[in-house]
């Protein structure tokens, strides 16, 4: 296996870790607000929001990591600027849906 397989596969690992990080993030929500509405759960509405939202946020990092490797295979001008065109877009969804998840009261 040459480098460039090397990284990409390394790419593709951070990007199924960001993917799963993702998924269970919204497993472990939809089972807090079942539990919520069946058998009136522990966690408000804001406590089971923020964690998810702090869940998605961590599997945005992962795939962040992934275009990150994944440019240094291909450093050129447009991947650059791909790269961060991407990275802005996943950090203003960071922010607002951190901040969405702090700001909005708590609905039950």
């Amino acid at each position: 296996m040459d480098a460039a397989a090397a990284i990409d596969l390394l790419a593709l690992g951070f990007g199924l870790i960001g993917v799963g990080v993702t998924v269970y993030a919204g497993l472990v929500a939809a089972v807090h607000l079942v539990r919520r509405e069946l058998e009136r759960g522990d966690k408000s509405y804001q406590e089971i929001r923020v964690n998810f939202t702090n869940r998605i946020l961590f599997g945005l990092e992962f795939f962040i990591v992934a275009d990150l490797i994944r440019t240094f295979t291909e450093p050129g001008l447009q991947e650059i600027t791909q790269l961060g065109a991407i990275v802005a877009i996943r950090v203003v969804l960071a922010y607002f849906l951190e901040k969405e998840a702090r700001e909005f009261p708590d609905i039950g």
